[in-house]
């Protein structure tokens, strides 16, 4: 995602963690300058031999320009690294561990950008470089050779190569298989069938999240006036656009291996069983494809959403999640950070117990005010636990995202015709 690193400078901040180890690690392997940020000398221990040139505390030392920034930090750090960053320079932000907010009060300037690490190409970008690419086999004759069509020229390769340009220009299209057998090359309805399978997935994944929050009474998906959820239980609301979504892309995944074994048994030029198979997986999942989409846009457009139910169930969980700061703070207080881990360790499985034995409240906080280990009263470990924010910078990168990958997509597409279909339930 930040491109070739041989040569160039990386600082990788909170390396001392586990994601920073092997931050420091990878990017020493990719042949770059590496610097890493700790929070102190003891958490520096042991990062040059894992490939660190320098180990600083902070920013301290630490020169202008950097080429690519590994951020595990954010805060008021991942301010400052910035304008350490040269012309083209990328920062990847992958974790937030200060807790506290990175508030710029300039972007403008030199070419630089920020990016949310995510977990790779989308399927709209894969969708893009197949389509791209799509070319069709030509005029190349029974055996793809040109045989006929040489003889039928008088041995002349350019009209041959002509023909075979004019007729693919006719058909629409600007590229063409340069060498053929019988066929085109089936891998090529392999990468259409990937494709089709990643988006299925990305598709499924929503579908699979959705539900279980419409379980947790987080959302409902669109409920039509006289919609039956069930003919015997006549309160429920079952999911049934999402269950819908999810049977069928798992239909058009489990499709992709039958394009996969086609395309890795071509005999020499192909054999009859290329052709009955093809006729089936590749029309349906397309029309699976189109469904699933149709039924995606349709959830995303009805949606409700009970912000209430929401806080209701972060409340629940707001002391377990607190934990981490808690500990965090103690060692601030000069704890030691295995003590405190022990000591919360102990008290959570305790609490979370209780809650699934007895269904009582969450009595983590009170639980842990009580042990001598954990220097703070219970005053304090509510302010940890309920004023402290723990969203990072979710809000921020939502918002780049959608500014900076969303929003041209449909700038771009603006007038593409409408994906809404009849959908009946």
């Amino acid at each position: 995602r930040s491109g070739a690193l041989l040569g160039r400078r990386v600082l990788v901040s909170g390396a001392s963690g586990g994601v920073g180890r092997f931050g420091v690690q990878l990017a020493a392997l990719g042949g770059a300058h590496v610097i890493a940020s700790v929070g102190s000398t003891a958490r520096g221990e042991g990062l040059r031999e894992l490939g660190a040139d320098e180990v600083v505390i902070g920013l301290e030392g630490v020169e202008s320009p950097i080429d690519v920034m590994l951020d595990n930090v954010g805060g008021p750090q991942l301010v400052a690294a910035w304008g350490l960053l040269g012309e083209g320079g990328v920062v990847q932000c992958i974790g937030t561990t200060s807790q506290e907010a990175s508030s710029f009060t300039s972007l403008v300037g030199m070419r630089r950008r920020i990016e949310a690490f995510t977990k790779g190409p989308h399927s709209g970008e894969d969708l893009e470089y197949l389509l791209a690419g799509y070319r069709v086999r030509g005029a190349k004759g029974a055996t793809g050779t040109q045989d006929s069509f040489l003889k039928l020229f008088g041995g002349d390769h350019g009209k041959v190569k002509a023909l075979d340009d004019r007729i693919c220009e006719k058909l629409g299209f600007s590229k063409r298989f340069p060498v053929s057998g019988q066929t085109y090359p089936r891998l090529w309805d392999s990468r259409i069938m990937d494709r089709l399978k990643n988006i299925s997935q990305s598709a499924h994944k929503f579908a699979v999240d959705f539900r279980l929050m419409q379980h947790l009474k987080m959302v409902d998906e669109p409920f039509e006036e006289k919609q039956v959820g069930s003919s015997a239980m006549a309160y429920k609301r079952n999911p049934m656009r999402c269950e819908r979504l999810c049977s069928l892309a798992r239909y058009v995944i489990t499709q992709v291996q039958a394009a996969d074994h086609t395309a890795a048994n071509q005999w020499f030029e192909r054999t009859l069983d290329d052709s009955a198979g093809r006729r089936l997986y590749l029309p349906q999942a397309f029309l699976a494809g189109d469904a699933i989409l149709l039924i995606y846009a349709n959830v995303v457009a009805g949606a409700r959403v009970y912000p209430t139910m929401i806080a209701r169930l972060l409340e629940e969980e707001l002391p377990f999640l607190a934990t981490e700061t808690i500990i965090m703070q103690g060692v601030i207080r000069g704890g030691n950070r295995q003590v405190l881990h022990e000591a919360v360790r102990e008290n959570a499985v305790a609490a979370a117990r209780e809650i699934k034995e007895q269904g009582s409240v969450n009595r983590l906080l009170e639980k842990l005010a009580r042990d001598d280990r954990i220097p703070f009263d219970l005053e304090q470990l509510k302010e940890i636990g309920f004023v402290s924010d723990f969203s990072g910078r979710a809000e921020s990168q939502v918002e780049e995202y959608l500014r900076a990958h969303v929003q041209p997509v449909l700038d771009e597409n603006r007038d593409s015709a409408a994906t809404k279909g009849d959908l009946r339930v």
